[in-house]
C-alpha cells in the first residue's frame, strides 16, 4: 500500500495524497466487483487483469474526470498558499523538499523516494493533480521501493497500464462519493448533513464505490448484493447507520427498472 512518505515529504501534496478518495482507490476497485488487489496485480495474471480493465466499461473515466474533480481542491490550496505567505513573512524562509538521490539519467535512484514538485505559492489543484499523476507514473516506472513492493517484476509498459487502471478507479470513486452524497440528500438530508454523514464513516468511500455505476442487469444486482453482504459480515454494518443491504438493493432495483423497461423487459 502506498504511503505518503513513499512519494513526498513536507509539501501540500502530502495532504492531497492523504485524501480519503486517494487512499481508498484499491477499495474502489474491489467495490466495483473486480478481482484487482495489490496481491493480484503482483502475479503472473496481471497482464490479463490489465487487459480486462482496459475493456471494462466501469473504468472509462480517466484523467479528465479527475481534473474536473480537482477543482474541489482549489479552495484548500488557496488557503494553504495564504498560510505559506504568512509563514514566509514571519520567518523569511520557504519550505522546500529535500532532494532525493537520482540515477544517471535523472530519474529517482532505485530504492529512493520520488521527488514531488512543490508549488509554494498560488498553485491550483489542477497543477498539483498533474504533478501527482506524473510523479506517480515515475514511481511506477523507475523501480522505486514502493513500486517494487506493490507491483514486483513489471516492466514500464505494464506499470503504466496498472497506473492508468488505478487512475480510472480513482476517477470513478470521486464520482461515487458525489453520487452517494446525492443519494443521502434525496433521502432528506441537507447537503451539509450528507457530507458529514459520509465523512463520519471510515468505510464510506468503499461503500460509495457500489454507487459508481447503476446496475444494468439482475446479474449486476447480485454482484452488488454479494459485495454489500460481505462488507456487512466483515464490519458489522455497511457504512451507514440507517440503511440495510435489502434497502440498498431495493434502491438499486429501482435504478435498474427504467433501463429494463426501455429495453422491453419486465
Amino acid at each position: 500500500m502506498m504511503t505518503t512518505e513513499d512519494i513526498t515529504s513536507g509539501s501540500v501534496m502530502s495532504r492531497a495524497l492523504e485524501h480519503p478518495i486517494t487512499m481508498s482507490r484499491r477499495a474502489a476497485l474491489r467495490g466495483m466487483g473486480t478481482s484487482l488487489t495489490a496481491a493480484a496485480l503482483g502475479t503472473a495474471a496481471a497482464p490479463a487483469l490489465s487487459a480486462e480493465l482496459e475493456s471494462c466499461t466501469e473504468l472509462t473515466a480517466l484523467i479528465d474526470a479527475h481534473r474536473a474533480a480537482a477543482a474541489a481542491y482549489d479552495l484548500a490550496l488557496d488557503a494553504e498558499s495564504e498560510a505559506n505567505e504568512r509563514v514566509n513573512t514571519i520567518t523569511g524562509t520557504e519550505r522546500r523538499l529535500t532532494p532525493v538521490s537520482v540515477a544517471a539519467d535523472g530519474s529517482p535512484a532505485r530504492g529512493g523516494k520520488v521527488e514531488v514538485r512543490y508549488y509554494d505559492k498560488g498553485a491550483s489543484a489542477r497543477e498539483h493533480i498533474a504533478a501527482f499523476h506524473e510523479n506517480l507514473r515515475r514511481s511506477y516506472c523507475t523501480g522505486t521501493s514502493w513500486a517494487e513492493s506493490a507491483f514486483p517484476g513489471h516492466d514500464e509498459t505494464m506499470a503504466q497500464a496498472i497506473y492508468a487502471a488505478e487512475c480510472r478507479a480513482l476517477d470513478a470513486l470521486a464520482k461515487a462519493v458525489s453520487d452517494y452524497e446525492q443519494l443521502l440528500i434525496d433521502m432528506g438530508l441537507t447537503a451539509a448533513e450528507a457530507e458529514t454523514h459520509r465523512a463520519s464513516h471510515a468505510e464510506a468511500d468503499a461503500l460509495a464505490a457500489v454507487w459508481v455505476f447503476r446496475p444494468r442487469s439482475e446479474e449486476e444486482l447480485v454482484t452488488k448484493r454479494d459485495y454489500l453482504a460481505a462488507h456487512e459480515a466483515a464490519h458489522g454494518d455497511i457504512g451507514t447507520d440507517d440503511m440495510t443491504v435489502e434497502a440498498i438493493m431495493r434502491l438499486l432495483r429501482n435504478e435498474l427498472a427504467p433501463s429494463a423497461n426501455a429495453s422491453g423487459e419486465a
